[in-house]
């Protein structure tokens, strides 16, 4: 056997000469590193001389030409003369690159959060960009169909499109809406499989279509962001099937004041007919100016046959059923209550029978109900609000409930790590934004105070001080306890002696927000119930698991945690030795990489202020970042408004 033959059989690929396809994703991955190195540096720099690779390479130029051409005979790489140079490229269906409008990648980084190209490295994305076609479809006009392979993945860059699935008698079924910033159909393309839905164009759609070549071609040229998306994928697959679907809770009792209400803001969230079937002693009036999707009908004299065939006829044409019920027992009631699917109490009493009844109960306070609220818990609606830690930079949060409540997106769940866990703790007691500017730029909120000469001889072991901030927070919320909270929140925190996170959603207040200010290894730990806690945020930067948990079935995340580029950069900027503050919390965010990723593919909209260019400690920049975090908000407006009518 020759020494040609010989090197054949060593190479990672047995494939027969003449090959004609390109080369797949699994079938770099499963080439040994040095070939993928090899492959990639061709990618980069294609086409390619020998003499170029060897020196990306640093190995002997003969080496590397004779294992090229070895590679082309194999059908790996395709060769083309230029003159007396040989050129090289990886042998790849591509398709001729087009011309896009400028600041599409600002749209997929900033606006669409596509999680699929998240792994990659920006250089490799601002390249790939232009593989993107701009599509449009009327209304009514599949972008494809059932049973068909998947050839392309699409990207919504205007109007709705609805996955249809078909019965088995051919009436058709809505199963998704898949709105602006969401991408559609890339499922059938990662897996190699057949699609399960149609998809339709609701109105009007412009998308950005990409197709499964020019994907793999991206796969292709980063190995290593490829084994990271083949991991996410298996993960996410996991998760969907192990996640609870959001189900919306119809029919439901109310018992007590306020049905009316909750059926207006129930037709404004669903959109739907809501029907009021009143079995009360009493029923209510007529609704003086109802909306015009709200019914009502008293029913305090009717049988529970007539009953059940009532409800029976309102859920079979779709509509929303509140049967509105008193203090007293209602004997048609027992004939329909195997169809209720959840009790709202808002007696503020413990009626045994009502208790009795439930299937699943919800007690409400009376003085303290938010119809709205119970609304969109009903419809399967709830709003979450997570916000990630960041000291300084965690500022722009102030900046991100401004644009949200100015543009009146509702929140019904607010969860916190670090400074995140302070602004949205205050936002959540009721503390007005103008004041929570205030403090922000006066340096209130600042836990990395220098302590005094009286301090490091009374040996805290901390570089920094956190006393005033926390005894500032003190003052402002006083006796305030999480029961008592407008808006229910929840602090992420850490037990350094454990190792594990704490979730703290009971006491006081001012005690969980001192223990946020008192980032690990730089602020003496904050003793709660017994033992020393600190800032969770190295566990769980950005708590959305938290806000899933407690039935958030729509949530927003505003995370300043910088990416690890962008902390590269900014660390070459500072050079700065004495950073302590910036070097440990550099090495937090790294800890946290994987928790981060993990926590961001829960959230259906993510705000990212640009905020890494400031120091951890620039508290004094107050006003900078407040105002980034705003304007990042402005940017997704769009997107906010459609929160608007949940």
């Amino acid at each position: 056997m020759s020494e040609e033959n010989l090197t054949w059989l060593q190479t990672d690929q047995g494939s027969p000469r003449g090959r004609k396809r390109g080369l797949s994703m699994a079938e770099l991955l499963d080439m040994s590193e040095e070939t993928r190195a090899l492959m990639n540096t061709i990618m980069r720099h294609e086409p390619v001389t020998p003499e170029e690779v060897a020196e990306a390479l640093d190995k002997d130029a003969t080496e590397v030409a004779n294992r090229l051409q070895l590679l082309a005979v194999q059908g790996w790489l395709d060769m083309e003369r230029r003159g007396d140079e040989q050129l090289y490229r990886v042998r790849l269906n591509r398709r001729r690159r087009r011309a896009l409008p400028p600041g599409i990648w600002q749209r997929l980084e900033d606006r669409w959060q596509v999680s699929i190209f998240r792994a990659f490295p920006d250089d490799l994305l601002q390249d790939f960009i232009h593989r993107f076609a701009l599509r449009s479809y009327a209304a009514g006009e599949y972008l494809f169909r059932a049973g068909e392979w998947g050839e392309e993945m699409f990207v919504v860059n205007e109007g709705a499109i609805e996955l249809v699935a078909c019965s088995v008698q051919g009436d058709e079924l809505v199963v998704q809406q898949v709105g602006v910033g969401e991408i559609v159909g890339e499922m059938a393309v990662l897996l190699g499989e057949k699609r399960p839905f149609d998809a339709r164009a609701r109105d009007e759609v412009q998308v950005w279509a990409l197709s499964k070549t020019d994907f793999e071609h991206l796969l292709a040229a980063d190995p290593a962001a490829a084994l990271i998306l083949r991991h996410e994928l298996r993960r996410t697959l996991r998760a969907s099937a192990e996640r609870r679907e959001a189900r919306p809770f119809n029919p439901a009792i109310v018992a007590g004041d306020g049905v009316e209400q909750i059926a207006r803001h129930l037709a404004a969230s669903t959109k739907q007919n809501v029907c009021i079937l009143d079995l009360r002693a009493q029923p209510m009036p007529p609704i003086a100016c109802a909306p015009p999707h709200v019914r009502h009908r008293a029913m305090d004299d009717v049988n529970g046959r007539e009953l059940n065939h009532e409800l029976t006829a309102h859920l079979d044409a779709g509509d929303w059923v509140l049967l509105a019920v008193s203090t007293e027992l209602n004997g048609a009631l027992l004939n329909v209550v195997d169809k209720v699917q959840v009790v709202l109490d808002i007696t503020g009493q413990e009626l045994p029978w009502l208790i009795a009844a439930s299937r699943q109960r919800w007690s409400v306070d009376p003085e303290r109900a938010r119809y709205d609220r119970l609304a969109r818990q009903l419809a399967g609606c709830t709003v979450g609000l997570a916000l990630s830690g960041g000291l300084a930079r965690g500022l722009a949060h102030i900046g991100v409930l401004r644009v949200l409540e100015e543009a009146k997106v509702p929140i019904d769940i607010i969860a916190g790590s670090g400074m995140g866990a302070v602004c949205g703790g205050l936002y959540a007691a009721g503390v007005p934004l103008d004041r929570l500017d205030r403090l922000a730029r006066e340096g209130t909120l600042n836990p990395l105070v220098e302590p005094s000469w009286r301090q490091r001889l009374a040996g805290s072991g901390a570089p920094y001080d956190n006393r005033l901030a926390r005894e500032a927070i003190a003052r402002l919320l006083g006796d305030l306890d999480f029961d008592a909270l407008p808006t229910p929140f929840f602090c992420v925190a850490a037990d350094p002696a454990s190792g594990q996170p704490v979730v703290l959603s009971q006491g006081s207040l001012a005690d969980a927000l001192s223990v946020a200010l008192s980032p690990p290894g730089l602020t003496p730990a904050f003793k709660l119930g017994g033992r020393l806690l600190t800032d969770g945020a190295p566990l769980n930067p950005l708590p959305t698991d938290l806000l899933e948990q407690q039935g958030a079935n729509l949530i927003l995340a505003s995370s300043v945690i910088p990416s690890q580029k962008a902390r590269e950069e900014h660390s070459k900027r500072s050079r700065d030795v004495l950073d302590l503050a910036g070097s440990l919390l550099g090495l937090y965010d790294v800890l946290a990489q994987p928790v981060y990723l993990d926590r961001i593919d829960l959230a259906n909209l993510l705000l990212t202020p640009p905020v890494a260019e400031f120091e951890d400690t620039a508290f004094d920049r107050a006003g900078e970042i407040i105002l980034r975090g705003e304007q990042n908000a402005r940017r997704h407006l769009d997107q906010l408004c459609q929160w608007t009518d949940i």
